[in-house]
């Protein structure tokens, strides 16, 4: 009579396992999993695998009981299916093999995956022993999960509850079975649904939380009034109905388990205080004003202050980073104003969720230095991964890309696993077997991943959003990418058709206000902000102004996952949605026969069901059961066929099927766990017998000494089957003994390993050390480097400001040290101004000499006579105009040859002109000028009394004469030497009636005199001038030619730069051969001057001309000519400079 061995049924005779279906069809899987989940049966097992049904109610079979059933059950009584189950298998599996084991969820958003991911870590926080060392370990990963589901989870359409970021939980365990520790990691946190909400969706948990737990100074102090949700924006969005009793006990334990991961009190209010922050930064709002210079203004509302109080910045300080877009060129940050309220929306909503995932991301930073996974070494763990189930809503857009990215990326990592690479091992050892067709998502994911890749290269730039709308049609080849309406495309995913909306996929990917937004972060009174941003954004490095996309960070975070799945033995667990409406006790036919073939689950059970679950090489295999042999066999495929096939033929009781065995070229292969396990038992039958008979011949050495093979794996404990024998005394001393010699021989290898050990970490932080050192090394060359370019950089600027600060200095100098020139303006008439050389300095006095030397000008005469003195009135700056030539002219040293042309034509047009106007005005006096009367002798006696006295002492003869000579003189200078008591004085009765006719002509005369002599002084400005000019065109020729070769040095840098990556160089990189002009001035320019310069000459000589008659007519004196040639300087410089460059 054969062994009897459990059916593949639960404790209700249900059948529990796919694999044992006799007619395995997708109906048959459907019928089954409708029958049981009608049944309260909602787990059901493919071989290991196990398939849940969201009940979408609470099932009593999670308590305590069925957790002692479940973990005092061992392999042979095969419980139900369950979660249970699937964790004491993994948690068995880790701590008796020593090696990782993974559990991954997989299926659609809503299906219970982070619940069975809870029901495992609560299970596993049961059933692991407990010690003291490693007490507060549960604790911690309790407080870690629940803090992440405060943070993390929030209502969607498809979900209540859902998880809106993947986390990889690793819960370490010692050989003993002990957790000693854990790590979290957290991959693509969907930081948009801060500020942007679908209908029906809710933000994150933790606000509600916080409105209905806050404490009354919380309330008080960050304006959170009871139930206040509709006041906030970003919160008023959805219509979420919230138990107000069940948030505030949620918000107490979110503060009680974050004292358990270490936060402190402070840093607990200031973690509350930033997301009472985050709510009131919802309520700023944007308008448009009408002036350009600032085109977005923030409407005035309390809500403004109120979050810059809570951020710990100033009014100020948020309005400007609000309201101005940043951005780094060059190493160098840019800023501009944001020109319309969308885009000052856009810098408000970053910097929220860059806020609120600082804050994630340090709660999750805390709880792994709580649990200390870091320092467990290469302890074996039990990893669990939640990623995001597939999701296709109304509106999907790059959120929803990435989601339905992550779950494409694990579908297709489970078929590799599960379906690939079991069949690809059949056809390397040579096993025969039917291939299974299944459905492939490579060619979907090397879309995506193309998709994403577009996305990281046009991101950052002005007009991005529209450069990637242009390129969609490049990704046309791929049959599973259709272009939709406008600026959507279409996917066709694992589970589904979804359209995408891609209008913002690069400015949401791109995050190009975020090192900005940190270094405003990084300026809070709050401490928490400010360590949090200082840590996040490295903002003391200058040399990384280029942050990574988030579709960047994502994938190098799911990569890492897929190399641990791919690396360590994988559970899957297939949850599964019995209906779209989230109802209970409704089974939709068609909504469960889409998952079933989305998710292949009719492929793996034929998988699972035709496969071998055991693969076992034939150097483990044949040592384990060569004692049924008389002479142990070769372990090859030959010698384990002979082994097999003796076990079937001795087995008396125990039946050995072997159609259940392959071989193949490296390992045997065994169908069922059950068929492995009845070998056992035949070993166990077997060693039983031979030991009886040894112990009856004196012999109590054990027949068996290699390790136990049970469901494919290796168990390093030997359990000897049988009752206890009872032994002698000198045994029993003899087992002793060599248990002994066993743990001496362990311990001595054990020390041996602990000093290998040793060395090999001393070599190591030897090798760490000096690559520290050299590290720092070529850090400390490189920060030298950058210093001394810095130090360079600022000795530049020094010398540039420090010669400004020269030039300014001498300008003031030159201004406070102008010569005062006295001008005198007698009643009767103008007078011609001279320079007061008197009082000047001596230094004046020899610049001036000095350029009058340079000049060729000869040294106005300046009147000592007692008859004349001037006084200065008008203030002409000419030792200023000077110096600004003589700093000047050392510029033009090289145009020697200009210089002598420009002297040589001022002095023949000087001499030509002053000839010709000296002609001028003698004919015109001797035309026009009446001839004074002779005086004859008989009109001397009427003459007054000093006339007798003169006539006494020359003579009649002198007198005459003398008086002959004072009519020949003007009548203004005949005025003015009555006054003083000249020799006028004694014609004063006798001339008084031709004075009067021969003054009129005398001022004409001396009006024309002026006008010569104010046109000669505009000359000699005019002469400053145009050199002054000739001086500016040529510094604006210097510079032009200047910045044509900057412009040609950055050309060629660039151009180097992409030869250096092995780029080509872009179009406007191309060489350009500039023509510099020579520095010298051409003909042209200095005939163009020359001919300006007389223009100027011959207009202030008509207006001083003008101005003398008008003196004469009104006998007032004429505006100054200088400010006429100041003004004229202005014009003419303007004119030159434009003709000389064009």
């Amino acid at each position: 009579m054969h062994a009897s061995y459990p059916a593949s049924r639960d404790l209700r005779g249900e059948l529990d396992d796919l694999t044992q279906s006799s007619h395995l069809n997708q109906q048959t899987v459907y019928e089954t999993l409708e029958r049981r989940y009608s049944r309260q049966l909602i787990y059901t097992s493919i071989g290991e695998i196990l398939v849940a049904i969201n009940p979408y109610k609470l099932l009593n079979i999670y308590d305590d009981n069925h957790i002692k059933m479940y973990q005092n059950r061992s392999d042979r009584s095969r419980p139900p299916p369950h979660v249970f189950r699937v964790a004491q298998q993994t948690y068995r599996a880790v701590t008796t093999n020593g090696r990782s084991e993974n559990i991954v969820p997989i299926g659609l958003s809503g299906s219970g995956k982070t619940a069975s991911i809870q029901l495992m870590i609560d299970y596993l926080n049961t059933v692991t022993p407990n010690s003291r060392e490693f007490a507060q370990c549960k604790q911690i990963i309790f407080a870690g999960n629940r803090i992440m589901e405060s943070f993390g989870n929030a209502r969607t359409a498809l979900n209540d509850n859902s998880s809106r970021f993947g986390k990889f939980l690793e819960l370490i365990h010692s050989k003993n079975g002990e957790q000693i520790g854990g790590r979290i990691s957290i991959i693509a946190m969907e930081r948009s649904r801060i500020s942007q909400l679908q209908n029906g969706e809710s933000n994150f948990r933790i606000f509600y939380e916080l409105i209905a737990g806050a404490s009354q100074p919380m309330r008080e102090r960050w304006d959170l009034p009871y139930g206040s949700i509709s006041k906030f924006r970003w919160l008023g969005q959805s219509p979420f109905s919230m138990n107000d009793q069940e948030m505030a006990q949620g918000f107490n334990l979110f503060q009680k388990c974050l004292a358990d991961i270490g936060i402190q009190d402070l840093d607990r209010w200031y973690l509350a205080e930033a997301l009472a922050a985050i709510l009131h930064l919802g309520n700023i709002r944007f308008g448009l004003s009408q002036s350009r210079s600032r085109p977005v203004f923030v409407e005035q509302d309390p809500s403004l202050d109120k979050a810059a109080a809570l951020l710990g910045l100033s009014r100020e300080q948020l309005t400007y980073s609000l309201t101005h877009r940043f951005a780094y060129v060059n190493g160098r940050m840019v800023t501009q104003e944001t020109q319309n309220p969308n885009e000052s929306n856009e810098i408000r909503n970053e910097l929220g969720e860059i806020v609120y995932q600082m804050l994630f991301e340090f709660l999750i930073s805390q709880t792994n230095v709580a649990l200390n996974g870091n320092r467990c070494g290469s302890a074996p763990s039990i990893n669990l991964c939640d990623i995001f189930g597939f999701e296709n809503l109304s509106k999907n857009q790059f959120e929803q890309f990435c989601v339905n990215y992550l779950s494409e990326k694990i579908q297709q990592q489970m078929i590799q696993l599960v379906l690939n690479r079991e069949q690809r091992e059949y056809e390397v050892e040579d096993i025969k077997w039917i291939h299974i067709h299944y459905e492939d998502h490579k060619k979907t994911c090397s879309l995506l991943d193309n998709i994403l890749r577009t996305l990281d290269e046009e991101s950052g730039s002005s007009d991005s959003n529209n450069q990637f709308l242009n390129l969609l049609p490049s990704f046309d080849d791929n049959p599973n990418f259709q272009l939709g309406n406008g600026k959507t495309f279409i996917v066709q995913h694992w589970a589904g058709v979804v359209a995408y909306d891609a209008s913002e996929f690069c400015s949401r990917n791109s995050e190009i206000h975020r090192r900005s937004l940190g270094e405003l972060l990084n300026s809070s009174k709050s401490p928490l902000l400010k360590k949090l941003a200082g840590s996040t954004f490295k903002l003391n490095d200058r040399n990384e102004h280029k942050e990574k996309t988030f579709s960047t960070k994502m994938t190098e975070q799911l990569n890492r996952v897929l190399q641990k799945l791919a690396s360590s033995p994988t559970t899957f667990v297939f949850c599964l949605k019995p209906n779209d409406r989230k109802i209970p006790d409704y089974f939709d036919r068609n909504f469960i026969v889409s998952q079933i073939e989305k998710m292949n689950l009719l492929q793996i059970s034929q998988l699972k069901k035709e496969g071998y679950q055991n693969r076992i090489s034939y150097q483990a295999f044949v040592p384990r059961f060569a004692v049924v042999m008389d002479t142990p066999p070769i372990p090859n495929k030959e010698g384990c066929k002979q082994m097999v096939k003796s076990m079937a033929s001795r087995s008396r009781y125990i039946h050995i099927p072997l159609e259940e065995f392959a071989f193949g070229n490296q390992r045997i292969f065994i169908k069922t766990h059950t068929t492995l396990r009845k070998l056992e038992d035949f070993l166990s039958e077997l060693v039983h017998k031979l030991e009886d008979e040894r112990r009856r011949n004196g012999d109590h050495r054990r027949v068996l000494d290699q390790p136990k093979i049970t469901d494919g794996l290796i168990i390093k404990r030997f359990e000897q089957p049988g009752k206890v024998q009872e032994t002698k005394e000198s045994e029993r001393q003899k087992e002793k003994e060599r248990i002994r010699e066993i743990e001496k021989r362990e311990k001595r290898e054990k020390r041996e390993k602990e000093k290998e050990r040793d060395r090999e970490e001393k070599k190591e932080r030897e090798k760490e050390r000096k690559e520290r050192k050299e590290r720092e090394k070529s850090e400390k060359k490189e920060e030298k480097l950058k210093q001394k370019v810095k130090d360079e950089e600022k000795r530049e600027r020094h010398r540039e400001e420090e010669r400004k600060e020269r030039k300014e200095r001498k300008r003031k100098q030159t201004e406070n040290e102008e010569i005062q020139l006295k001008i005198e303006n007698p009643k009767n008439g103008p007078a011609l101004p001279q320079f007061n050389l008197k009082r000047a300095t001596n230094i004046e006095r020899k610049k001036i000499s000095q350029q009058r030397k340079t000049n060729r000008r000869s040294r106005p005469k300046i009147s000592t006579s007692t008859s004349t003195h001037f006084q200065v009135e008008n203030h002409i700056d000419i030792s200023k105009f000077q110096l600004e030539i003589e700093e000047k002219r050392r510029i033009l040293k090289e145009s020697q040859i200009l210089e002598k042309s420009l002297e040589e034509d001022e002095k023949k047009a000087e001499n030509l002109k002053d000839r010709e106007k000296d002609r001028e005005i003698a004919e015109s006096e001797d035309n026009n000028s009446p001839k004074s009367p002779e005086i004859s002798p008989a009109q001397l006696p009427v003459l007054n009394a000093p006339v007798e006295k003169r006539m006494k002492k020359k003579g009649e003869a002198a007198l005459l004469a003398d008086a002959n000579k004072y009519l020949s003189l003007p009548s203004s200078t005949r005025a003015t030497n009555r006054r003083r008591g000249t020799i006028s004085s004694m014609f004063a009765g006798l001339l008084d009636g031709q004075d009067e006719a021969i003054a009129l002509k005398e001022s004409e005369r001396l009006a024309k005199e002026d006008e010569k002599r104010r046109a000669k002084e505009a000359k000699t400005r005019a002469q400053f001038f145009r050199e002054e000019v000739l001086i500016n065109a040529k510094e604006a020729q210097r510079k032009r030619d200047q910045r044509y070769r900057e412009q040609d040095q950055d050309r060629k840098r660039r151009r180097q730069e992409r030869e250096s990556l092995g780029q080509p160089p872009l179009p406007e990189d191309e060489d350009i051969d500039w023509e510099f002009p020579d520095e010298e001035m051409t003909e042209p320019n200095r005939t163009l001057v020359i001919f300006e310069m007389d223009e100027i000459v011959k207009s202030l000589r008509e207006k001083a001309k003008r101005d003398a008659q008008v003196f004469v007519q009104t006998r007032k004196k004429p505006k100054p000519t200088h400010e006429m040639l100041d003004f004229s300087k202005s014009t003419l410089q303007s004119n030159v400079e434009t003709k000389a460059l064009s």
